[in-house]
């Protein structure tokens, strides 16, 4: 009976393309991604509250898998800054991830020599 009353009183809340394609990165999920993209590829660029893209999300969860779909659907993805001016690959080398830091180097070897707007390339209005 109280889980029939918590569930009466549990908001639904409406469906976000963005918000379910952050979820599918940060948890591994490359086939909700392309579902998503299908019929909203605008969604590669989508942004959570701190400005962390699927590309963050992927690297931060050490999903490879989904950080290479997502990098050769758009390479611009790994270019994009979250609101601390930090790019997928600085999140990378914060947490150790050798394996990712080398995706992204392959990839893009320019990534690497990227810098937050102090350091006078790439610019970021984080």
């Amino acid at each position: 009976q109280e889980a029939a009353r918590a569930a009466s009183i549990t908001p639904v809340l409406p469906y976000s393309p963005h918000a379910a394609f952050l979820s599918a990165a940060a948890t591994g999920g490359t086939q909700q991604m392309v579902d998503v993209l299908q019929q909203h590829p605008d969604a590669i660029f989508s942004q959570n509250s701190n400005g962390m893209t699927a590309a963050h999300l992927a690297v931060w969860e050490g999903h490879i898998v989904s950080l290479c779909f997502l990098a050769n659907r758009d390479r611009r993805c790994l270019e994009v800054c979250d609101k601390f001016g930090q790019f997928p690959v600085h999140l990378a080398a914060w947490t150790g991830d050798v394996q990712v830091l080398r995706l992204i180097h392959n990839l893009d070897p320019n990534l690497l020599a990227q810098r937050t707007p102090q350091g006078g390339e790439q610019g970021c209005s984080a």
